[in-house]
């Protein structure tokens, strides 16, 4: 159970909510994802998301995961406030039905 000490405490001290699980993340990953945020990087390319996925280094079975679905679900299940957010965008002319950028979710 990810985070399992910490819900002890949290349900111990009983603040349940005002503490967040980031500070929980591998630094490399925690990092990563509040540099996207808040220099509010979209990540266009497959090449893009790939790099970005690999800077992340989320993985399962000793495999980096590059899926934004598997890795919201890793993010979701470490109850951390980050997740990726599919849509569409255009750069230079080009239109991406499947930009990512990095949202914030309230706690």
């Amino acid at each position: 159970m990810a985070g399992g000490y910490r819900k002890f405490i949290v349900e111990l001290f009983g603040k349940e909510g005002s503490i967040s699980m980031d500070a929980y993340l591998d630094p490399q990953t925690r990092s990563a994802l509040e540099d996207a945020y808040s220099k509010e990087l979209v990540f266009y390319s497959q090449k893009e998301k790939r790099a970005f996925a690999e800077k992340l280094n989320l993985k399962v079975n000793g495999r980096i995961i590059t899926s934004f679905r598997k890795i919201n679900e890793l993010l979701t299940i470490k109850e951390t406030s980050y997740r990726i957010f599919p849509h569409d965008a255009k750069k230079d002319g080009k239109r991406y039905k499947t930009a990512w950028r990095i949202i914030h979710m309230p706690k």
